[in-house]
Formats: structure tokens, sequence, C-alpha cells
């Protein structure tokens, strides 16, 4: 009789916000905070200075977009278990997926985006060749991870549960390959947009909008294996050749996007140059030559 078979108990995994929460002393998240936040403000400073200079509000646009990308901090957290110090008596603006982010993540992200997508901007169109792409981005992936190991350790931000791979103080350093992707994949991707006229100033308020999509559009792509795996398995057998799967993904798409937008700036800059050298012909003098 089907009436009288018994289903056994479905076993259900973790719910996505389940995850170690290790506060910070309220002195400590104050002075995080305050630290963080004037970072943002010295951001602003920058992309305003850029606007003003520039008389164009796409600085300013992208230093909004990179506050609203946020966002998909807490997606990425939760496939990636990475977990923030609760906020404490701080406001919080993102709540998402059982993951409550600190002000201070917020001004990370004010200050993170708009100073290295405008600055790859303004890179790109002055003129900026391939190698000397590839050396920026070596640098970046350097200082993103020499700057997470201090929060990592302090617990600001911290990545939690066995199985975490090619790890370095606690800090699992295919991340700093994968968030310069994202972050300077999307300022390529912009710089071309607006290159190619999909972006002139008039429609340069979409910069509000384009890191919250460019951001999870570039780091997906290249973190799915190591997300998969981590959310999967505490094996490092299994954890860490994912890691390095994304790893290589990383340097392939920031290859990929940076040599398509160092061919369109160098061949920019090579039709200015070629405009600068070019002799200027003065019209003939029509005076008489005196008697």
């Amino acid at each position: 009789m089907l009436s009288s078979i018994v289903s056994p108990p479905l076993e259900m995994g973790p719910a996505i916000g389940d995850h170690p929460v290790v506060a910070i002393s309220a002195t400590e998240m104050t002075v995080v905070t305050v630290i963080f936040g004037l970072l943002a403000l010295a951001s602003l400073g920058f992309c305003v200075t850029v606007a003003v200079r520039r008389r164009q509000l796409w600085p300013v646009f992208l230093y909004i977009g990179g506050g609203v990308a946020v966002w998909y901090e807490t997606l990425t957290d939760v496939l990636g278990r990475c977990v923030w110090a609760p906020p404490g008596d701080w406001p919080s603006v993102v709540d998402l997926y059982g993951r409550t982010l600190p002000l201070f993540a917020n001004f990370t992200y004010l200050f993170y985006f708009p100073v290295v997508q405008v600055g790859v901007i303004l890179l790109l169109e002055r003129g900026l060749p391939f190698r000397k792409w590839l050396t920026y981005i070596a640098i970046a992936v350097s200082g993103a991870a020499l700057f997470e190991l201090y929060p990592v350790h302090r617990k600001w931000w911290w990545y939690f549960g066995d199985g975490q791979p090619v790890s370095i103080l606690g800090y699992p350093v295919y991340w700093a390959f994968c968030a310069e992707a994202a972050v300077t994949g999307g300022a390529a991707i912009i710089y071309l947009l607006r290159r190619n006229g999909y972006l002139p100033e008039r429609r340069s308020w979409l910069m509000m909008l384009l890191p919250a999509s460019l951001t999870p559009m570039i780091h997906m792509a290249i973190v799915w294996p190591a997300h998969t795996a981590i959310s999967s398995s505490t094996d490092l057998w299994v954890t860490t050749p994912a890691a390095l799967a994304t790893i290589v993904l990383a340097c392939i798409m920031i290859a990929l996007i940076g040599h398509i937008a160092t061919k369109q700036s160098m061949a920019d800059k090579a039709k200015r140059d070629t405009v600068a050298d070019r002799p200027v012909d003065h019209p003939r003098s029509t005076a008489l030559a005196p008697s």
C-alpha cells in the first residue's frame, strides 16, 4: 500500500544565513568605521576633483555606483564563507541573504571601487599599453591581498570553515584575483562603453548602476569553481584545485578584457600623436612687400 510507505526525513543543509558571529569591541568598531569613513570621503574628494577638472559628472556617478555594488558582497560571502563583524550600535545599510553588513563595509566599497575604476578609466583614456596594464594588475592584486591581511586577523571580516583553500594567514588569496578582475575589468568595460559612444555624458548617470551589474557578471564568471567547491566540501583536495582554477580564470579574464581595452586605448593615442605631429599649414600672406 502506498499509504503505508513512510518517506525518510529530508536531510537539510545549513540555512543560507548560518555563519559564526564574532563581534569586535564597540571602541574598535567605532575606530574602524571612522577610518573607513574618512577613506570614503577622500575617495569622494578624488572623484569630485576629477569631475571638476574635466567638467563631467561621470566620476561622481561612478563613486555612487561603487556604493550600490555593495549588495553583491552578501551573496559572494554566503558562497565563499566570508563573514563580517556585526555592526553593533552603528546602522547597517545592507541586510541580504541573512547577512547584515556593518556600515564600514559600505565605506570600503565607496573608496575601493571608485579610486580604482576612475583611475583605470583615466589611464586608458590617456593611452595604456597592455604590458603596463598587466603590471598595474599585478600590483593591484598584491595590494588587495596585503590590504586584507590585518582586517582578517582582527576579524573585521574573515573567512570561516575548514577547507578554505590557498590561504595565507587566514586569507584565501584567490579572492584578490577575483576582486581585481571584477573592479578593473568593470572599469575597462565602462571605458569601452564611453569610448564607443554608448555612455555619452548625458547618460553618464547609468554609472550609478553599472558597477552593481558588472561586478557580479565578471566575479561570478570566474569565482564559481572555488565557491562551488567551498559550498560543497571541506576537503582541501577538492577546494584547492577549484581555487587554482578560479585564479586561472581570473587571469584569463583580466588579460582578455585588458587586451581589448588597451588595444583601443593605444589606437586612440596613436591617432592623437599623429595629429599632434602633423605640420601646421600657415596661409600665405596676401600683403604686398614693401617697395
